[in-house]
């Protein structure tokens, strides 16, 4: 939970500096979040550098929630409680720092950590490098040895101990030594420390439940603006006599998009509610991994759906800064597929990519040939403006 200070700050912008280790935190969507209220969004340079445009902050500190989409998934981070403003709205985040403080005395691995917030190369070797981490570092514990070595001996003598239904055979009785004795005593300790590390364990997810509960609100609240946005826009077009059918329906897919995820966000919340309250039963389980489970193949569906329609949009139905973005967009795309096209092992896998490929390859050609073309009469018509400039100045000199 963040903690609010008592004065209010009319900031126009903020600025942050993202880094890990050191070197700048590049291509994360990071958002601005106080509370349950998001105050902007942007996208970090090669440098981990962004200005936001934040309107009134009631508040210096403030938590961050960012993801970066890669070539095979999508990596989420939030950090809330541990960054605060300096007076100039500016902070530097330094991300190994950040990452120490959470997993300080849990055995978890920063490397692994680093990798599922999209901060370091996510590979199969990377991610074997980090598990090996976790696991030495648990068995070098010297807390974790200790621990092991008392359920050893606990289990030793749950499987020595002879059953009820058979009796032991009549031995000579040997004195046992106090190294050999397992006292009452003994058991009662072990048995506490058992009960201390389940307690400290429900602790940790509770806490991690917590934190995902106010990450989830806030991407509701988020989701709210982009379904006002998207519906309006859809509105604006079906007031149109003359519209483009596949501009209409790429809006309304959109609009259908933005409120299936919100849908997901809430499903998601009442999920980690539900565990909070205490334990779940397999019914309840069943329900939400069911209704999960649709909500992901209608955005699946959706997300395909808007993919065909925004191949059909013309070069001349974007603003001319709208075309420049999405041949950068593209550009960025066609390098990740060709990049996976390259990794990837599977055959039907390349088949899918290339085709792919080809179609971006494509559109780009068109979206470029346009530009140029734009350009090219723009030029002519500077071009012409100017003699008709030179021209009509030498008829006033020859006047004069």
């Amino acid at each position: 939970m963040l903690c609010l200070v008592s004065f209010n700050v009319f900031a126009e912008t903020i600025k942050l500096k993202i880094t890990y280790n050191g070197v700048g935190v590049a291509g994360h969507t990071v958002i601005v979040v106080a509370g349950a209220a998001s105050f902007g969004q942007g996208v970090t340079d090669g440098g981990g550098n962004l200005t936001i445009n934040a309107g009134t902050l009631t508040s210096k500190d403030i938590q961050l929630a960012g993801r970066k989409v890669t070539h095979h998934s999508r990596k989420e981070w939030t950090i809330a409680g541990l960054i605060t403003l300096d007076n100039n709205n500016f902070v530097h985040v330094k991300m190994d720092e950040i990452i120490k403080k959470l997993i300080d005395g849990t055995g978890t691995s920063e490397k692994l950590i680093a990798i599922a917030w999209g901060l370091t190369e996510d590979s199969p070797e990377a991610q074997k490098e980090a598990i090996n981490e976790t696991i030495t570092g648990a068995l070098n514990d010297p807390d974790f040895k200790e621990t092991n070595k008392e359920v050893n001996a606990m289990l030793g003598m749950m499987t020595k101990r002879p059953s009820s239904k058979t009796k032991p055979a009549s031995k000579p009785v040997k004195a046992q030594t106090s190294t050999q004795q397992v006292t009452k005593s003994d058991d009662f300790s072990i048995a506490n420390d058992i009960q201390s590390f389940t307690k400290e364990l429900g602790g940790i997810r509770k806490d991690a439940l917590l934190m995902q509960q106010q990450t989830l609100q806030g991407k509701i609240s988020l989701s709210e603006n982009t379904i006002r946005k998207r519906n309006k826009r859809y509105k604006k077009l079906k007031e149109i006599k003359d519209v483009n059918q596949d501009l209409l329906s790429l809006a309304k897919v959109e609009f259908e998009q933005a409120k299936t995820r919100k849908s997901k966000y809430e499903l998601n919340l009442n999920w980690v509610n539900a565990r909070l309250k205490g334990k779940v039963s397999r019914k309840t389980r069943q329900y939400y991994k069911g209704m999960l489970k649709k909500t992901d193949y209608l955005l699946d569906d959706l997300k395909e759906e808007r993919k065909k329609l925004l191949a059909k949009k013309k070069p001349e139905e974007f603003t001319r800064f709208g075309l420049k973005r999405k041949i950068a967009q593209l550009g960025v795309t066609l390098k990740r597929k060709q990049f996976s096209r390259k990794t990837t092992f599977r055959r039907t896998r390349k088949v899918i990519l290339d085709k792919e490929i080809a179609a971006i390859k494509v559109r780009l050609k068109k979206y470029k040939t346009y530009l140029a073309e734009q350009r090219a009469i723009e030029a002519t018509k500077k071009a012409q403006e100017k003699k008709v400039e030179t021209k009509t100045g030498k008829k006033q000199k020859e006047k004069k």
